[in-house]
């Protein structure tokens, strides 16, 4: 679904993670303060007419909902920035922490930082591997 504005969107955007989300990927203690670079003209996260009208309260209770934005920054249902399924395996999300892996593409000032410590984007991925850690120790 287009964004709210209409056009496209090449910001930042910070964001919330959900402390009751049942996404085994990610570590809501690790990541706060997440913030993330979005970029794209179709990323409104919305239910479609005939819907359920409660879509956004169920995925609330099940633990469905990942990330949020902190404003509204495209129109997305309860400002969703990610998701999972009810198994907690798969995720999707808007914002790309891809693009925010080292202090050089950090939209903040980072003055006495080396350009090649890890940002935001590489901490997000760093739970992802945990997980998979832990994971791959039960085998």
């Amino acid at each position: 679904m287009a964004n709210e504005s209409g056009s496209f969107i090449n910001s930042w955007a910070d964001l919330i993670v959900e402390e009751n989300t049942k996404c085994k990927w990610i570590n809501a203690k690790k990541l706060s303060g997440l913030s993330l670079p979005i970029r794209h003209g179709e990323g409104n996260l919305t239910a479609r007419q005939g819907m359920n009208p409660d879509v956004l309260k169920s995925l609330e209770e099940r633990g469905n909902i990942v990330l949020r934005y902190k404003e509204d920054v495209n129109g997305s249902l309860g400002q969703i920035a990610g998701i999972c399924s009810d198994d907690g395996l798969i995720f999707g999300l808007m914002p790309h922490p891809e693009a925010n892996y080292f202090k050089a593409t950090s939209k903040r000032q980072h003055t006495n930082d080396s350009p090649l410590e890890k940002d935001s984007g590489a901490h997000f991925f760093d739970t992802i591997i945990d997980y998979l850690k832990r994971e791959l120790d039960h085998v």
